[in-house]
């Protein structure tokens, strides 16, 4: 699989802004994935206005379990498509990738105006905690971490 991973070209001083050594995260694809995954939480699919600079996808998959993130993106926005998990079909698995991340990154754009003077921190630690104690969140008091560990 040779695909490569555009970033939104409107977002990229923002995703600068939310790596480095203190930001809340290390790289640009901690950032992306992290955004997808909100993006897919607040059901904000977003087509990009103009891609920034392509990066390799073996580049981008390069943590752990981000290719499986990407594949249960596309199987959850369409499950009825029973070929998007084919090898030719990855180019389309990314691209709804970048359509979430896009949209993920704008509410978190919109989270960290809302705060103010809130750290970076503060702003994704309240967004989490959010998530996690919202009604469709865990039920249960749970070990997250142990959980996401035994994947």
């Amino acid at each position: 699989m040779s695909g490569r991973f555009s970033p939104p070209k409107d977002k990229a001083e923002f995703i600068k802004a939310l790596t480095g050594d203190d930001s809340p995260f290390n790289e640009m694809r901690d950032v992306v994935f992290f955004a997808a995954a909100v993006g897919y939480r607040e059901q904000r699919r977003v087509p990009l206005q103009g891609k920034g600079e392509a990066i390799r996808w073996d580049v981008m998959k390069n943590r752990y379990a981000t290719e499986e993130l990407t594949d249960m993106l596309a199987v959850m926005q369409d499950p009825d498509d029973r070929e998007l998990l084919s090898i030719a079909r990855h180019d389309d698995r990314i691209a709804i990738l970048e359509e979430y991340a896009n949209g993920g990154l704008e509410y978190l754009r919109e989270r960290i105006h809302e705060a103010g003077a809130v750290s970076l921190q503060t702003v994704f630690v309240q967004l989490i905690q959010e998530y996690l104690s919202s009604a469709d969140g865990p039920q249960e008091d749970e070990d997250l971490a142990g959980k996401v560990l035994n994947l």
